[in-house]
């Protein structure tokens, strides 16, 4: 098997924040709802054939402390992931909503132009949080491999939404998150995560 066939590395962690951050996080995107907006793709476009969740733009207040527990992870993941150590120059970071029949279809979260403003994303980084008893069935992160192999066919690797974790991949990798499930049509029994991006000044 040639390395374009391989599926991407990715790395999880389990219970990356406080008990008590966790809960005052998962409360504050419980009660979020009226903030959030249709999520968009790059270039700031609405594309709901491609993309369709909800998302919070803005400087949520939450930023600093989820940054600050999960920066120390970054050098391990960074060499399980295999990759060369780098200075990060920032993070970018979005909490994202996924109601029922929401889902994004496979993408890269790399860019191109004047949308990289001097950074580049190196690490995709997602942080789940939900309600208990889950309320909701889907929203598997797949990873897909480079391209197909012989027979067409083009591996892959799911991984599900675990509470209070994360899964860093490298941002080149092409994803999905497969479409979510809501029966109640409730939107405290989302999908909830927190999308992180560890970006590298363009060298």
């Amino acid at each position: 098997m040639s390395a374009l066939q391989l599926v991407p590395p990715c790395a999880t962690r389990t219970s990356v924040l406080p008990d008590e951050d966790h809960a005052e996080l998962l409360g504050w995107a419980l009660e979020s709802e009226s903030s959030l907006r249709p999520s968009r793709v790059t270039g700031d476009h609405y594309r709901p054939q491609g993309r369709r969740a909800l998302s919070y733009y803005g400087d949520p207040p939450w930023r600093q402390r989820i940054v600050d527990n999960i920066e120390p992870l970054l050098p391990g993941i960074v060499e399980e992931l295999q990759m060369r150590p780098f200075e990060t120059s920032s993070f970018e970071v979005e909490l994202v909503a996924y109601t029922d029949q929401c889902f994004i279809g496979p993408h890269r979260d790399t860019g191109t132009g004047s949308w990289r403003q001097g950074e580049d994303r190196v690490i995709s980084i997602v942080y789940y949080l939900y309600r208990e008893p889950i309320a909701f069935s889907g929203g598997v992160l797949r990873l897909w491999a480079l391209s197909p192999g012989s027979s067409g066919v083009r591996a892959s690797r799911d991984i599900e939404p675990i509470q209070n974790g994360l899964v860093a991949f490298p941002s080149w990798a092409l994803h999905e998150v497969l479409e979510v499930k809501v029966p109640s049509q409730d939107f405290s029994g989302s999908r909830f995560a927190i999308n992180l991006w560890a970006r590298r000044a363009h060298q």
